[in-house]
């Protein structure tokens, strides 16, 4: 069994996604990949031929060499460019059609709307263009925006779900309860059938699924998927169990109980996550702000252009290619296109640095944060407890080496968690165990060339070994905020061993570094311990529940939109879920890494300094690139309203600028 301060799921847990999950609302199931990769190959394949014909025909036509105009070349090449629109739209229409349909039902103007306008720009002057033999021709554009749009859509879908089925995972684990019938014997029951009042039974290495108190039984529990606590506390009969929870190594009967909401305070913390993972994304939110006025005024430009030219000479196809044209400048490939590309060069160069995400929403977050909050345990510290003080016993202190060597090989029988940071103790060979015990709870005995070793918690041995652990704690540097695990020889006091948390590598330089970059840093930890050894002045709560993590970052995501948490356990996920943005550790529990939007590789925070130097030069030049895509749209579909833009020309500027902007925004050193 595994340990890691606020990170551990226990390896029976079923839940296996390791993936990144971007925020959003839609709860539309994702296709299946194989049927989607099916579909996308072919769309790119027939966009590929579709971009390579119509090139050579504008260019033949322009150079006067192409086809006689509704000959059996014309149509046969008119009639592939159709073909390959034709494919696209019944393989991908459908989903922005909807789409489309659905917002304006609701009042609502979504860049599905620029999609869908600027679709039937393309579209519509690209058949004029076929029936009049006049103008070339923009097939391709529909196909491609088609593909940029469908593939955007099925990948968020695609991290939602993953959310949703790690959260499904998890409930699913704590969903079924052993109970004590009246003649003793258990049965498996779903703790939905179970009421309050009722007795269930938690073997060895069990979650607990139900909240209650113990009845009969002594162990350590592992409360770390709540509490964010590293070391499993010792509960005996009489003290209250939750679900969520786990027995280390005891058998118990639990009572079971429910507190004042009548829910399980796993269910609470679930549904918080579930809930604040249906608010929309602040770039979706950004996106459709945009939208609101760009996509009217798109629309009343060109109709307006297509009325002045009607009025000023009836030539309704002039008309109507200079109203095309102004739709077609406006395409949203100078906004739609440049920026998922310069996104996805952000993320790559993100995970060039070991952040792994799929959400561009982590770029901006990472540019422009202001505060990270932190949770302590697995993200600030390492993984597991270290024995870095040990106090020996006057007899034990000429036999250090021999005492240790003893120690580590009785507790390398264990699995526990705090019995693997004893092992490591051990330097030479192990040594033989004879009469092998583990007491849950309370710690192992054991038998060691002759002698008789016990390590486990104060409060199991008797009061002379208590009282010279009391004087050694207090002549000593103490062992405040540490865990204290007492050892015995032959029932003498031989040693006391502080098992205490490692913080990693670079925490204090990347603390240091966040404060230089103007960035506040908070801890949030539900260890009840106050953490020793962090920077004075950093801002620590401790002892917070899932709920309380939640809260916090409630309350200050108004402040600071663009707040960062960071963690790592399964009681972070709820807080992660309301952050505007949240990045989990590569340790972190499957819930965790479903519910953040990016991953941070590696056992040092160095990469998220990295990041947030890079993402700020990033996002710089996308700042750029929408000012200039801004100036570039207003000014072509002043020349297109003008007349001053034939399609031909607009397509070439959509084509030229978009081909500029995907530069700059590939280009960011």
């Amino acid at each position: 069994m595994t340990t890691s301060g606020d990170t551990t799921l226990d390896p029976s847990l079923p839940v296996t996604e390791l993936a990144c999950a971007c925020h959003g609302s839609d709860e539309q199931p994702a296709e299946p990949r194989d049927r989607f990769v099916f579909k996308l190959a072919i769309c790119l394949a027939l966009a590929g031929q579709g971009m390579v014909v119509g090139l050579g025909y504008n260019n033949a036509r322009l150079a006067g060499e192409g086809p006689t105009p509704f000959g059996a070349a014309y149509w046969g090449i008119h009639g592939f460019l159709i073909f390959t629109v034709v494919v696209a739209l019944l393989l991908f229409g459908r989903t922005l059609l909807v789409e489309t349909w659905n917002n304006l039902s609701r009042g609502r103007i979504s860049v599905e709307s620029l999609f869908m306008l600027s679709l039937l720009g393309a579209f519509t002057g690209s058949v004029i263009a076929t029936a009049t033999a006049a103008a070339s021709v923009y097939y391709e554009v529909v196909v491609v925006v088609l593909l940029i749009y469908s593939l955007g859509k099925w990948m968020g879908r695609i991290q939602r779900d993953k959310a949703r089925g790690a959260v499904s995972s998890l409930r699913s684990v704590f969903s079924v309860a052993s109970r004590i019938q009246t003649d003793g014997a258990s049965e498996r029951v779903s703790v939905n059938r179970i009421r309050i009042g009722e007795q269930i039974q938690v073997q060895p290495g069990e979650p607990i699924p139900l909240d209650g108190r113990i009845l009969i039984g002594e162990a350590y529990i592992r409360e770390t998927a709540l509490t964010g606590e590293l070391n499993p506390v010792s509960r005996a009969a009489g003290d209250a169990v939750q679900a969520g929870s786990w027995s280390v190594d005891g058998d118990l009967r639990i009572e079971v109980g429910r507190d004042q909401s009548g829910r399980r305070a796993l269910d609470r913390m679930l549904e918080m996550v579930e809930s604040a993972r249906q608010s929309p994304s602040q770039l979706q939110q950004q996106a459709d702000r945009i939208m609101v006025w760009f996509v009217p005024l798109v629309a009343l430009v060109s109709l307006a252009t297509l009325l002045f030219w009607l009025w000023l000479q009836p030539i309704w196809w002039v008309a109507l290619f200079n109203s095309m044209a102004v739709l077609l400048v406006a395409c949203p490939c100078a906004l739609g296109l440049a920026m998922p590309v310069g996104l996805a060069r952000g993320l790559y160069a993100l995970s060039q640095l070991g952040i792994h995400s799929r959400s561009g929403r982590l770029l901006d977050a990472l540019a422009t944060t202001d505060r990270i909050v932190f949770d302590k345990t697995g993200t600030l510290s390492e993984e597991e407890l270290e024995a870095r003080t040990v106090h020996f016993s006057a007899d034990w202190q000429a036999r250090q080496r021999e005492l240790l060597d003893t120690l580590a090989s009785l507790e390398g029988i264990s699995q526990h968690p705090v019995a693997r940071a004893l092992a490591k103790l051990r330097k030479g060979p192990r040594k033989e165990v004879e009469e092998f015990h583990e007491f849950p709870g309370k710690g192992v005995e054991g038998r060691v060339e002759g002698l008789r070793i016990r390590a486990g918690e104060p409060s199991w041995f008797g009061a002379e070994t208590r009282d010279w652990m009391q004087s050694r704690t207090t002549t000593n540097s103490g062992g405040k905020g540490k865990k204290q695990i007492l050892v015995s020889v032959n029932d003498q006091p031989a040693a006391l061993v502080l098992l205490e948390e490692a913080w990693r590598s670079d925490t204090l330089s990347a603390l240091e570094e966040l404060k230089q970059l103007g960035i506040r840093c908070d801890v949030l930890t539900g260890d009840p311990q106050q953490a020793a050894g962090l920077p004075a002045g950093l801002p620590i709560e401790s002892g917070l529940l899932p709920e309380a993590k939640a809260e916090r970052v409630r309350s200050w995501k108004t402040e600071h939109p663009r707040l960062v948490y960071v963690g790592d356990g399964i009681n972070d996920a709820a807080a992660m879920a309301e952050a505007p943005v949240s990045i989990a550790m590569a340790n972190a529990a499957p819930l965790t890494q479903s519910t953040s939007d990016a991953l941070l590789m590696g056992a040092k925070l160095e990469p998220l300094i990295l990041g947030i130097r890079q993402s700020r030069k990033i996002r710089n030049r996308l700042q750029g690139n929408m000012t200039y895509a801004l100036i570039y749209n207003v000014f072509g579909m002043g020349l297109a309203a003008a007349g001053m833009l034939h399609p031909v020309v607009a397509a070439l500027i959509m084509v030229v600028s978009s081909a500029w902007v995907s530069w700059r925004a590939l280009n960011v050193h």
